[in-house]
């Protein structure tokens, strides 16, 4: 909103109030990443489409969630292509089976992202490409066009399957795939195969796998220097048509968490990514200032349906959340302090700045006087509320946002000593300033928010204030220590 207007201009006040609910949901939306509630059915299991060559350390944590939670986890696995195109047939057709989708490249999984087939994914784990050669070869590879030069037989696994495109990507960047696909000796659709294949086949040298397949079928891995800095990377995606997003989530977190998940692809030689740290139910503190309270509370329930998380709200003056924050961050323990903090004012975000990430602005609202129907005190601006007989209310400077701007407003144009005789009520909020407002008739005027006043239309008019400090900025963001 803007407080450009001058005085007797019209403003569609009560149209613009919504403004900052839209607004304070669409970044809560982003920052919570909230896509839509929880539809629960009741999940008896649930079913992951994992790529073959990351099967061995999903299949191990899976075992473990389900005997600590005693759902069952089922495993589907093939090739990653081949799993795509499943995702895509039962999308068509209306017959989702999949909760989460588990490729062994993440170009698929920003395909599905794209397709609207997933909407989410936490990093699990990175892997490289990799020639391997029977545990027990003695030949010596040193580039690539030894595999031309001495007519090594070597395999390539399939475009479908993750590793085979991404050795098409590679090989193709290098300059090197037109020539190695004619000359190879075989294709696979798996990396379990080809791995197999050179393991097992007399008449099979070599083959392009990850190096943890390798490592999993005791291969010897020839580092080649072109192939030294390429690294893949899988992750767990989210199905948009999973009957139970916060099972799904839940266990997707499982997988990526330090001490759960992170420790099975340690074991089968993968490189974890460490995600969160592991709580079946993780908790949330949020401290809200009052004003965004209404905007932001369908969102949370949502928020907390959905992840499967609980979160634990705040919601006062930002003054007193400020002391609140500083006086925990005083205490040995250090408990409590907030996860996510959003404002009344960004104002109030500089002063514990050090403790959070940059905040996100989230909507803006103005600073209004609240007036009775008819306005029978012809109050039009600041100066009018220095006039004799005039009673008028604010919120507590020392506890809120809004209190601390009027009375810097009123320094800041002079007026601080004029008003201070005709300031009738204090109150810690805007919602206890605008309900003695309208059920006693001791006050005239009060200074709130446009966004408060939604359901005083009725009773009351809106007067624009013309000052800077009037237009305010609600941000959000993140603790550093979250």
């Amino acid at each position: 909103m803007s407080t450009t207007a001058q005085y007797g201009m019209k403003k569609n006040w009560w149209v613009q109030i919504g403004v900052i609910s839209i607004g304070v949901i669409v970044v809560l939306l982003v920052l919570l990443k909230v896509s839509r509630p929880t539809v629960k059915i009741g999940t008896n299991e649930l079913v992951v489409y994992c790529a073959a060559g990351i099967r061995l350390p999903v299949e191990e944590a899976a075992q473990s969630y389900t005997q600590e939670y005693g759902l069952p986890v089922r495993l589907e696995c093939a090739s990653s292509g081949d799993l795509e195109s499943r995702l895509k047939l039962e999308a068509k057709y209306g017959t989702p089976r999949a909760d989460l989708y588990i490729p062994a490249n993440d170009v698929f999984a920003q395909r599905t992202l794209a397709e609207g087939l997933t909407y989410e994914h936490l990093p699990l784990a990175r892997f490289k490409l990799v020639l391997a050669v029977k545990a027990d070869t003695d030949l010596t590879i040193t580039k690539l066009d030894d595999l031309l030069d001495k007519n090594i037989a070597f395999v390539l696994c399939n475009p479908k399957a993750a590793v085979g495109k991404f050795t098409q990507k590679i090989l193709t960047s290098l300059g090197k795939y037109e020539a190695l696909d004619k000359a190879k000796k075989s294709t696979f659709t798996t990396v379990v195969e080809a791995a197999n294949s050179v393991k097992t086949a007399n008449d099979i040298q070599a083959g392009f796998v990850w190096d943890t397949t390798a490592k999993q079928f005791n291969l010897k891995i020839i580092d080649l220097p072109e192939l030294s800095q390429v690294t893949s990377s899988t992750s767990a995606n989210l199905v948009e048509a999973t009957h139970d997003k916060a099972a799904a989530l839940r266990f997707a977190r499982y997988l990526s968490a330090p001490q759960k998940g992170n420790l099975s692809f340690a074991k089968h030689f993968f490189s974890p990514i460490p995600g969160d740290a592991w709580a079946e139910t993780p908790e949330l503190t949020f401290f809200c200032g009052g004003l965004n309270k209404s905007a932001v509370e369908q969102t949370l329930q949502e928020f907390q349906q959905r992840e499967g998380v609980q979160i634990r709200s705040h919601f006062a003056g930002c003054g007193a959340l400020v002391s609140t924050m500083k006086s925990i961050k005083s205490n040995e323990k250090k408990t409590g302090f907030p996860d996510i903090y959003m404002t009344c004012d960004k104002t109030f975000y500089a002063m514990v700045q050090d403790n959070f990430n940059v905040g996100k602005d989230v909507s803006t609202t103005d600073i209004v006087l609240l007036v009775r129907k008819g306005n029978p005190k012809g109050i039009t601006r600041l100066e009018d509320l220095a006039k004799p007989g005039v009673s008028f209310g604010t919120t507590d400077p020392k506890m809120s946002t809004l209190g601390f701007l009027s009375w810097k407003m009123f320094a800041e144009t002079g007026l601080k000593q004029a008003v201070q005789g005709n300031a009738a009520v204090t109150t810690p909020t805007a919602h206890e300033l605008i309900t003695q407002m309208t059920s006693h008739p001791k006050l005239d005027a009060v200074l709130v928010y446009a966004a408060n006043c939604r359901y005083a239309k009725e009773s009351c008019e809106l007067v624009p204030i013309n000052h800077p400090l009037a237009q305010t900025t609600q941000n959000i963001g993140a603790s550093t220590k979250t």
